[in-house]
């Protein structure tokens, strides 16, 4: 990390996003720690501003009352034992979270309207 600490998840086992693809600038293709089977095609959403394929930067309690709205959902940082990872598992939602923050720059620098993830893998790509 920039700040010269590691990113860890819950458990306190350093987590880390790999690129699957692409160039060193724009990767297309991450894998995070798959936390709910299912793959899913759909518009990534920045936290709770709609509906669709939900990113936040966390996997945070506060994140779960969205829920409801997502097709999917997306954590740049959080372990496999956070709570609103928990919850995802409980309600069915197709999850990667431990992306990273890499990943989430990415996201917010990019035009990326669409997305791809496999809960069952980890794997997230980036469409368009």
């Amino acid at each position: 990390a920039e700040d010269g600490i590691r990113d860890r998840d819950v458990t306190g086992v350093q987590t880390c996003a790999l690129p699957i693809s692409g160039s060193p600038s724009v990767r297309r293709k991450w894998r995070g720690i798959p936390i709910c089977p299912g793959e899913i095609e759909g518009e990534l959403v920045f936290g709770p501003q709609g509906c669709g394929v939900l990113l936040f930067a966390r996997a945070r309690p506060e994140t779960v009352a969205h829920f409801s709205r997502a097709t999917a959902l997306l954590f740049a940082e959080g372990g496999a034992l956070a709570h609103a990872c928990c919850v995802a598992r409980e309600q069915g939602i197709p999850t990667v979270s431990g992306l990273g923050k890499d990943f989430l720059r990415q996201a917010q620098s990019t035009p990326v309207s669409r997305v791809r993830l496999n809960g069952s893998s980890g794997e997230v790509e980036f469409l368009e």
